[in-house]
């Protein structure tokens, strides 16, 4: 059986007990006001999901990387290893917040029971019902046969009187063979042997089986578009069910399967998940969807929130400090709160240069100084004041500090 892994709930209430403060005047407006920043980022509930290598002995879980076609990319002992997606036989789930760009649109999204072909009563009892059919016509058709050939016997027997070279064949007679073959015949195609011959009898053994409800799969439709391109996407469903409806403890399922690329034109996905217990009970299913081994967020994510930068640098404070706690610690570059385009728009030399720079302990750049003759630029000093840290830490503690720093730490 596949394994799965709780979330950290402590650690999750924790992160967003502090968002909620801290993000609280911001969402009490609909719409922001003319010229605020934007809310182009999300914070959602994410899933992070590790697997097994499929080598035996290898008991490790490993975290995918990348798609390879319709394979994951995974890291194993410093090397790159691809597992294909029908090969995954153990996971390792853990549910935690996210922070990504603009949500994809999953619209129409649906999740049913339904059966297998090999156990769909309305399949099976209608292959049946035709098998039966055949036989029945094969068997008319013989005994029609006979009839015909009885009365050519009778024919022949009567007409081979007229001639010398007469030959005598059995004579079953119109009061014997013939009528007794009728009888067979009209015996079988009404029924009267049995109920095998009459439509209704399999109409109603199909209606006993359906009303057993013996599902043994779930059908997973939705649609599927993207702002942005998605070019190497795959999704993970997670299905909870109970073996039977009066089951109590729940169970899950997961199914990966790789995608074609999304563009801003809908795509349909149609996923069929076989194999569960018949008569199961279906719980939630969740859709969590990744481009190139990162998940994306959806409008169909849990706890979907829309942010502005400053908010997800907050945000990503916040989780810094709930990963660091009782450490001490030197101030450390936030890469997101660097400018996309910080390497074309800096050259290599102020990329590589150290600067002096003094951080506060909410992570903000407070004074930068160089010792190089030329000192420090008006136009360097502006993009460091946009550039946020880690504080640092003093037994968990965020505290002011000064650190030697360089523009490229920021760029890698």
């Amino acid at each position: 059986m596949k394994t799965t892994q709780p979330c950290n709930s402590s650690r999750l209430f924790g992160v967003l007990a502090a968002l909620s403060l801290s993000f609280l005047p911001a969402l009490r407006a609909d719409t922001p006001p003319a010229g605020a920043e934007p809310k182009d980022h999300t914070l959602f509930m994410g899933l992070n999901l590790e697997i097994q290598d499929g080598i035996p002995g290898d008991t490790g879980y490993y975290r995918i990387l990348d798609r390879a076609g319709d394979d994951a990319v995974i890291r194993v002992n410093g090397q790159l290893k691809e597992v294909p997606f029908v090969d995954i036989k153990q996971y390792q789930l853990k549910l935690e917040p996210k922070v990504a760009g603009l949500p994809v649109s999953v619209d129409h999204f649906v999740s049913d029971r339904v059966y297998t072909p090999a156990n769909d009563p309305r399949k099976i009892w209608s292959k049946r019902q035709n098998a039966v059919s055949g036989y029945m016509y094969d068997q008319e058709s013989n005994l029609t046969t006979n009839i015909t050939m009885d009365a050519m016997f009778n024919s022949g027997k009567q007409m081979s009187g007229a001639g010398p070279n007469a030959v005598a064949v059995p004579n079953t007679g119109a009061a014997g063979g013939i009528i007794r073959d009728e009888a067979a015949l009209n015996n079988y195609v009404n029924g009267e042997s049995g109920d095998m011959g009459d439509a209704s009898f399999y109409e109603r053994k199909m209606q006993e089986d359906l009303d057993k409800k013996l599902f043994d799969a779930v059908d997973v439709t939705f649609e599927v578009s993207s702002p942005v391109e998605l070019e190497a996407p795959y999704v993970v469903l997670v299905t909870e069910f109970r073996e039977k409806e009066d089951s109590k403890e729940a169970q899950r399922w997961i199914l990966i399967k790789p995608l074609q690329p999304i563009y801003r034109e809908p795509i349909k996905v149609h996923v069929m998940q076989a194999g569960l217990p018949p008569g199961f009970a279906l719980g939630t299913c969740q859709v969590h969807l990744y481009n190139a081994g990162h998940e994306v967020p959806t409008t169909a994510s849990a706890k979907r929130m829309s942010l502005t930068k400053t908010q997800v640098l907050e945000y990503a404070d916040i989780q810094y400090l709930l990963d660091h706690k009782g450490q001490t610690l030197q101030p450390a570059p936030m890469h997101d709160s660097a400018p996309a385009r910080l390497r074309d728009d800096v050259d290599a030399a102020q990329l590589n240069q150290s600067f002096k720079v003094t951080v506060s302990k909410q992570g903000q750049v407070m004074d930068v100084s160089s010792s190089a003759p030329a000192g420090i630029s008006h136009y360097t000093q502006e993009i460091w004041k946009k550039l946020r840290f880690y504080p640092a830490l003093d037994n968990g503690k965020p505290v002011a500090a000064t650190v030697d720093a360089r523009l490229a730490d920021f760029a890698d």
